[in-house]
């Protein structure tokens, strides 16, 4: 969990603009840990620090905006929804890589959905650039009422941005690491044209229920399939049209089966069934 800090008191009697800029830096630091953590806490942070109804922190993925933290009124959201970038006024943050602010905001960008749902007036938004210089993100602060920002706010601003690009980057990272672990463990028990368990998992699998039938006193039983002719399938009609027939018999095999039983293929055109708790009444 993150520690709670109260950055109005921390930065209570620093009047010096530099050493505001060096505590408040110092403040934005010790935020880490899970990168949606952090997202909420900088949220929370830059609407204590601003005295702003709404902080909104925007992920651009494409043409669309994605809200990954909202601050309201004091309490904070995590992926309050997405809609296009163009509509909205981040779009010229996005295209002019630098902060932004205008009133009457919502005559403006009359498309802009969460401008209205969140009674706009004020309108100020600063970009998050990538390490390969493109914005990656747009954070703006929504009020009901005009809201002015100095120079000091604006230099403020631009630092949550350094420090807020470093954190979506960061999950960018685990996040591609975690679907590359999450494709390699497929891979490892999972076959790759029908998509079925292969040998691995098949044996992990009859391991579990043989386990199970010793335990509760079910029986199961495992059927073994082959097709007839398969290899003069593939000399006369080529390998892609094999390739085809054997997805087709494991999805209508698995059409056959129960969530609990197992179908898996253990190789060519060999495939294996589990079939786990069958009642009492089986055949045998």
């Amino acid at each position: 969990m993150l520690q709670h800090v109260n950055i109005k008191a921390e930065l209570k009697g620093v009047k010096d603009p530099i050493l505001r800029l060096k505590k408040l830096y110092e403040l934005s630091m010790t935020v880490a840990g899970d990168p949606v953590e952090v997202f909420k806490r900088v949220a929370n942070m830059i609407g204590e620090v601003f005295d702003v109804r709404v902080v909104c922190l925007s992920e651009i993925r494409g043409e669309e905006l994605f809200f990954i933290s909202v601050y309201v009124d004091g309490e904070v959201s995590v992926d309050v929804g997405h809609c296009p970038l163009e509509v909205t006024p981040c779009s010229t943050v996005e295209k002019e890589k630098d902060l932004k602010m205008y009133d009457e905001v919502i005559e403006k960008f009359p498309q802009a959905g969460f401008l209205k749902t969140h009674n706009a007036y004020s309108y100020c938004g600063f970009p998050t650039l990538g390490s390969d210089g493109e914005v990656i993100a747009v954070t703006c602060l929504l009020d009901d009422k005009p809201h002015d920002f100095t120079d000091e706010d604006q230099d403020l601003l631009r630092i949550f941005g350094q420090r807020i690009g470093v954190e979506i980057e960061r999950k960018r990272y685990l996040d591609a690491q975690a679907e590359s672990e999450k494709k390699i463990r497929h891979m490892a028990f999972y076959d790759s044209l029908t998509q079925l368990p292969n040998r691995s998992l098949l044996l992990d699998r009859l391991q579990q229920v043989l386990k199970l039938a010793e335990r509760h006193d079910f029986l199961g039983a495992i059927l073994y399939l082959d097709l007839d002719r398969f290899k003069s399938i593939n000399d006369s009609l080529g390998h892609s049209v094999g390739d085809s027939l054997l997805k087709t018999v494991a999805s209508r095999l698995q059409e056959c089966v129960r969530a609990e039983d197992t179908v898996a293929r253990l190789s060519g055109d060999e495939f294996i069934v589990i079939l786990s708790n069958l009642g009492d009444d089986a055949p045998v």
